[in-house]
C-alpha cells in the first residue's frame, strides 16, 4: 500500500503516512464503515483518487459479500459542476402523479447552444422504504440530478459512482451465509452487515447500527420491523437459543379451513407435530417428515421454511379460526 494516499481534512489536502492512514481507517470504522481491512484501504485510495472527503459523507462504501459499492452524496455532482466553470445554471422539477411521476432536470452549459434535458420516472427507482414513501418527489429529484450531471458533463463525471437512491437495495444487500440457531451465531451473521444486537427483555433482540438497506437480510434471519418502536426486532430468542422461526403466511393455496391445510401438508409428506404461539403472537406449525409419504411426494409445503432439523409454517389465520370453531362446538355441550 502506497504512502502517497491523501485525505481531505477540513477542506485541505493532507499527505498521509501509515500512522495517519491507520487513524483515518479508525475514524471511518467509528462512522460505520464495516469492511475488511483490505477493502478499507482500497476505499481510502478511491477517496484520494476522486478527491472526495469521506468524513463529510461526500463518498461512502457499502459492503456486500466479498465486494463493496462506492456511493456518492448527490451534492458532490453540484460541487464538481461548479468547479468546471462551464455550468451556467440548472433546474429540476416534477411532472405527473403516482407511478407516472417523473423528475425532469434542465442543465445549462456555457459551451452548449441548447440546454441539456433529462427525465427519470419514479416507477423505475422507487424503493419500499419509509423515506421513499413519505418523500417520493425529493428522492426522484435526487436521482435526476445525479444522472443529469453525469450525462451533461461526461468527460468530467464519466465513471463517477452513483448515489444511494440509484441502487437496487435487493441486489446489493449483504446476504447472511448461515442459518443461525443461537444468539451467538446470529451476532456472527450480522457482524459483516455492520448490525449489532441488544437484548430487550428475555426473548427479544433489537438490531441497531447499519440496518439501512439491510432489510432483506434481516428478514431472512427472522427479524420483523416493529412500526411502533421503529426498530427491527427478533422475538424468538430464549437465553442463547433461537427457538422459533418467523415465516410469511402461505397465500398461494386458498384453504378455507385448518383441516384442509393439514390435509395438503400431509400430501406433501409431512405431519404437523405441534402448533405453537410465538412471542409476537403468531401461530406456527412445526412440521415433521413422514418417510413413507415423503418418498412419494417430497414436496415442501408452500410457505414452509427449514429451521435446523425441522420445518415451520405460519398457520396463524386458519388456526385462530380453528380454535374459535372448537371453542364454539364445546360450548354446545
Amino acid at each position: 500500500m502506497s504512502n502517497q494516499i491523501q485525505l481531505q481534512n477540513q477542506g485541505q489536502i493532507v499527505a498521509s503516512n501509515e500512522a495517519a492512514k491507520a487513524k483515518a481507517i479508525e475514524y471511518l470504522s467509528s462512522m460505520g464503515l464495516n469492511l475488511p481491512q483490505g477493502q478499507k484501504e482500497q476505499f481510502l485510495e478511491l477517496c484520494s483518487g476522486l478527491n472526495l472527503n469521506p468524513f463529510k459523507r461526500e463518498i461512502y462504501a457499502v459492503g456486500y459479500k466479498d465486494k463493496f459499492n462506492i456511493i456518492l452524496g448527490y451534492e458532490v455532482y453540484l460541487k464538481k459542476a461548479d468547479m468546471t466553470g462551464r455550468c451556467d445554471g440548472w433546474s429540476v422539477r416534477t411532472e405527473g402523479q403516482g407511478d407516472s411521476l417523473k423528475a425532469v432536470i434542465e442543465i445549462h452549459r456555457k459551451d452548449y447552444k441548447y440546454p441539456f434535458v433529462h427525465e427519470v420516472y419514479l416507477a423505475e427507482y422507487k424503493q419500499d422504504t419509509q423515506i421513499w414513501r413519505s418523500k417520493p418527489i425529493t428522492m426522484i429529484k435526487k436521482v435526476a440530478v445525479a444522472q443529469g450531471f453525469r450525462l451533461a458533463f461526461p468527460s468530467d463525471f464519466g465513471g463517477m459512482p452513483h448515489i444511494a437512491e440509484e441502487y437496487d437495495p435487493e441486489m446489493d444487500q449483504p446476504q447472511p451465509q448461515a442459518d443461525p440457531k443461537s444468539l451467538t451465531e446470529l451476532k456472527s451473521a450480522l457482524e459483516p452487515l455492520g448490525v449489532k444486537l441488544e437484548m430487550k427483555g428475555g426473548s427479544t433482540a433489537k438490531a441497531s447500527g447499519a440496518v439501512f438497506n439491510n432489510s432483506t437480510a434481516l428478514k431472512s434471519l427472522g427479524f420483523v420491523f416493529d412500526k411502533a418502536q421503529g426498530a427491527w426486532l427478533h422475538n424468538n430468542v430464549v437465553n442463547d437459543d433461537i427457538v422459533e422461526a418467523v415465516v410469511e403466511e402461505s397465500t398461494g393455496n386458498n384453504f378455507d379451513t385448518f383441516d384442509k391445510l393439514e390435509g395438503y401438508i400431509n400430501t406433501c409428506g409431512f405431519n404437523i407435530a405441534e402448533v405453537k404461539e410465538s412471542a409476537n403472537g403468531i401461530y406456527f406449525a412445526k412440521l415433521e417428515v413422514v418417510p413413507e409419504i415423503q418418498a412419494d411426494s417430497g414436496k415442501l409445503p408452500e410457505g414452509a421454511i427449514q429451521k435446523g432439523d425441522f420445518f415451520v409454517l405460519n398457520v396463524d389465520t386458519l388456526y385462530r379460526a380453528h380454535i374459535g370453531n372448537s371453542q364454539a362446538a364445546e360450548s354446545l355441550f
